[in-house]
C-alpha cells in the first residue's frame, strides 16, 4: 500500500479531517481518582487486527488522524488514548501547560485501563505502536502484561534522555528543583522549560517536513486545549526512574519487538535505545539514517520507510 505523500496530504487534509470527525468514535474514559482520559478508535468493516497507538509527549490522538485514515484503508482498526496531563485528557497540574507526572507507572496504569475497557472487548491481542515517551509507557505495560499484545513497534523511543547539562550537574539541579517544588507545594518547570510557544519550522528539531509540521501546528491552534509546555522537575525524576526500571527488566521482555531509531534524532538518546533493545531476546533495532525524531510525521522518504518496516514486521 502506498502511504499518503506530503502533496496528497495537502489536498486531502480537509477530507481526512471530515472523515475523522464523522467516522472515528471519540469519547472519555472515567478512571480512578476522577481522571478523564480522552480516546478515539475506528474499526473498519471486517477488520481482523487492530493497532493501539501510545503517542509521544505533548501529542493527542488528533495528530494521528492521517494515520487513522491510512490504516483504515488497509482494513486495520486503530485505538489511541491521550495520556493524562496532555492532549484532550484531564490535566493534573494547576498549571495546565506543565508536562507533569509523579510516577510513570501512572501512565502505564492508564494505558492498561484503556486497553482493558475499550480495546480488549473488541480485539484480544492487538499490535502496539509507540512513539517517543509513549514507548517507555508501552514497554512498562508490556513488562507488566506480556501477553496483551501480539507484537510491538517503537518509533524514536524515549529509552534515554538527552541531558542539557553534565550528569552531576543535572542531578544537583533536579534535587534543588524538587526541593523548591515541595517547599512551594506546586510543580515547577525544569531548568529552561516554559509554557507552550509555537516554534518556527526553521528552528524545529522534530521533522524535515514543513507540510506535516504546519498541519500539526494548525491542529494545536484549532484545538488550544491540546497545547502543552515543557516538563517539570517531577516529570524528569519520574522518567529517570522509569527508564532505569525498563533497562533492568529488558532481558525478561521477550515480546516480538521492532525499534526504529531516527538517525539524526536530537531529542532522545539513540545509544540508550540500542543498548536496551539489544538486551531484549526477541527484539530488533534499525535506524532510518538522516531522519529527525518525528518518524511518523517526516518527509515521505523517511516516513514511508518507517511505516513499511512497521507493517512488514506486524504482518509477516
Amino acid at each position: 500500500m502506498n502511504w499518503l505523500s506530503e502533496q496528497e496530504l495537502l489536498s486531502k487534509q480537509p477530507i481526512i479531517s471530515s472523515w475523522f470527525l464523522e467516522h472515528v468514535q471519540q469519547d472519555v474514559l472515567h478512571i480512578k481518582e476522577g481522571i478523564k482520559l480522552a480516546y478515539a478508535f475506528y474499526i473498519p468493516e471486517n477488520a481482523k487486527q487492530a493497532i493501539v497507538i501510545s503517542a509521544g509527549r505533548v501529542e493527542s490522538y488528533l495528530k494521528y488522524d492521517a494515520l487513522f485514515y491510512e490504516l483504515a484503508q488497509r482494513g486495520i482498526a486503530v485505538f489511541s488514548c491521550d495520556h493524562r496531563g496532555q492532549g484532550l485528557s484531564q490535566r493534573i497540574s494547576p498549571n495546565r501547560m506543565h508536562g507533569h507526572i509523579l510516577d510513570f507507572a501512572t501512565y502505564r496504569d492508564d494505558l492498561a485501563e484503556f486497553v482493558q475497557e475499550i480495546v480488549q472487548p473488541r480485539f484480544t491481542q492487538p499490535w502496539l505502536l509507540c512513539h517517543s515517551m509513549g514507548s517507555a509507557i508501552g514497554l512498562m505495560l508490556i513488562q507488566q502484561q506480556p501477553s496483551w499484545f501480539a507484537k510491538a513497534a517503537l518509533t524514536a523511543p524515549m529509552l534515554g534522555l538527552k541531558a542539557p547539562l553534565p550528569e552531576w550537574l543535572t542531578k544537583l539541579v533536579l534535587a534543588l528543583g524538587l526541593m523548591g517544588g515541595n517547599l512551594l507545594q506546586k510543580p515547577l518547570y525544569f531548568l529552561g522549560q516554559k509554557a507552550y510557544l509555537p516554534e518556527p519550522f526553521a528552528d524545529n528539531k522534530l521533522t524535515h517536513s514543513q507540510t506535516r509540521y504546519d498541519i500539526f501546528r494548525q491542529q494545536q491552534q484549532a484545538f488550544p486545549e491540546t497545547q502543552l509546555g515543557g516538563v517539570t522537575y517531577a516529570w524528569v525524576a519520574a522518567a529517570i526512574q522509569a527508564l532505569y526500571t525498563l533497562e533492568k527488566q529488558a532481558p525478561h521482555t521477550d515480546i516480538p519487538l521492532l525499534c526504529i531509531s531516527a538517525g539524526a534524532d536530537k531529542i532522545v538518546d539513540n545509544k540508550a535505545q540500542q543498548r536496551i533493545v539489544n538486551l531484549m531476546p526477541n527484539a530488533s533495532w534499525q535506524s532510518i539514517d538522516g531522519a529527525y525524531h518525528e518518524l511518523l510525521f517526516e518527509t515521505d522518504v523517511y516516513r514511508n520507510a518507517t511505516l513499511d518496516a512497521i507493517m512488514t514486521f506486524f504482518e509477516e
